[in-house]
């Protein structure tokens, strides 16, 4: 009885000291990141890092999609950190070629229809096939920006008969 008792303790003590070791892990490497993350936004945009919070963070999941017709149909989704800047949240993304985020793509989506809309009165929206920004886009850049950065965008018009 005393031989099982001592077994049961010590496999609890080991699963016990895994789990803290990977909590600890985890959060180190969740901290670390999230600094990284911070410096981008800083390097960027020039915030205040003490104004910029934390709110979610996503690792990244590898998903497997074969099972809905497609063979070999495999991705990993992005790291991804929620933020909260002043009034406006956020999303900044770690992909393969480094860190972007969506802080921006209201005043680009603005800039853009301000800028269509001085060609053609008739647009009245826009939809750009661009999830997050990994330079930052001045208002005098747009033009350049829907011409030479974007693979493709939808521009909306007004019509008086939509047949």
């Amino acid at each position: 009885m005393k031989k099982v008792k001592k077994v049961i303790s010590l496999i609890l003590m080991v699963s016990l000291v895994i789990c803290s070791l990977y909590v600890g892990i985890h959060t180190i490497y969740v901290q670390s990141h999230r600094k990284e993350a911070t410096e981008f936004l800083i390097e960027k945009y020039g915030f205040d890092s003490k104004e910029l919070i934390l709110l979610d963070y996503k690792p990244s999941k590898f998903h497997d999609d074969t099972d809905l017709g497609i063979p070999f149909d495999w991705y990993s989704t992005l790291e991804t950190w929620n933020f909260k800047y002043k009034s406006r949240v956020f999303g900044v993304s770690k992909s393969e070629n480094g860190f972007a985020d969506d802080y921006q793509l209201e005043d680009v989506f603005r800039w853009s229809v301000d800028y269509l809309s001085s060609i053609d009165p008739n647009v009245v929206g826009i939809v750009i096939d661009y999830g997050k920004l990994q330079n930052l886009v001045n208002k005098s850049e747009i033009e350049s920006f829907l011409k030479n950065t974007n693979d493709s965008f939808v521009i909306y018009y007004k019509v008086e008969n939509l047949s």
